[in-house]
């Protein structure tokens, strides 16, 4: 399994995503409707697949990284990605 951060063009948000949620392009992704970081936890980690009728798409500016394994990758977002990203839009705003 194969998990993608990627950053969106419309509110310039960062998120987790699979790879089966991506587009053949890579230039969308089809998010889940779920309320609850419970539901979308589960349906990222199983993966669920994209309910294309129910499931909204959303364009992508960036892909940042992909890993393989889940566990792995929340290390690797926690204590590598999210204070590198916090720094690139801290230095972006600040010039």
């Amino acid at each position: 399994m194969a998990y993608v951060g990627v950053e969106f063009v419309d509110n310039g948000g960062i998120g987790l995503v699979h790879c089966s949620w991506l587009t053949p392009l890579k230039k969308e992704a089809f998010w889940p409707p779920y309320k609850t970081s419970n539901l979308f936890n589960k349906a990222l980690s199983t993966p669920e697949e994209p309910d294309q009728s129910n499931w909204k798409l959303y364009p992508l500016k960036r892909l940042f990284f992909e890993c393989g394994v889940y566990l792995i990758f929340l290390y690797f977002v926690h204590y590598l990605i999210i204070p590198l990203i916090i720094s690139y839009i801290f230095l972006k705003q600040c010039t």
